[in-house]
């Protein structure tokens, strides 16, 4: 059986090569490579999906808007996210740095700061890289997961209780239980202001 190798198939979904394969061919080939959904985003680069919500809801730049009665997913440029991440990066270090006292700055100047600004970004992602520094959003992420988890197994600690006493006791102690397990829970007060940084 004789296969024609010059015959494309246009309905299979594009790929992403081994870094063995052969680059893409064409420009087109590569766009369409660097097209993924918010969870291949949150994968790649190094992100929780709800901290690529957030960037989306903040004006990151996307393809296709996400649309749940239709069933169509986010898909995002991840080039275009990684250039918005690096001049909202750029923007921000230039504003820490303040304007001129006439509110015009000199074409030198504008240079001097985004050179400032670049240097910063290019520190901070050598120092994530090194494992010197932890995003925050990382570290809120991680904190958010263990809280929950901690906060569930607490809230269960009532009925477990219960279980290990006399029957005709059981619903007293877990009653008790419960209500002392709430107060403790009652008095976090770091919750809401570190979800507050997220």
């Amino acid at each position: 059986m004789a296969v024609d190798r010059n015959a494309a198939d246009v309905t299979a979904p594009p790929t992403i090569p081994d870094e063995n394969s052969a680059p893409p061919t064409s420009k087109r080939e590569a766009a369409k490579l660097r097209v993924v959904s918010v969870k291949q985003a949150a994968t790649l680069l190094g992100r929780d999906r709800n901290t690529i919500q957030k960037w989306l809801d903040q004006g990151c730049p996307y393809l296709t808007k996400a649309d749940r009665d239709l069933g169509v997913s986010w898909e995002l440029d991840l080039g275009d996210v990684v250039r918005w991440l690096e001049e909202r990066a750029g923007a921000a270090a230039a504003a820490k740095f303040g304007d001129s006292e006439d509110g015009k700055m000199t074409e030198d100047e504008a240079k001097r700061r985004r050179a400032v600004a670049q240097a910063v970004v290019a520190e901070l992602d050598m120092l994530e890289r090194l494992r010197a520094v932890v995003p925050i959003s990382g570290a809120l992420d991680w904190w958010a997961k263990d809280y929950a988890e901690i906060k569930a197994r607490a809230m269960s600690l009532p009925d477990k209780i219960a279980v290990a006493v006399d029957p005709s006791l059981s619903d007293h102690v877990r009653a008790i239980a419960d209500k002392a397990m709430r107060e403790v829970l009652g008095t976090l007060k770091t919750e809401k202001s570190l979800l507050n940084w997220a």
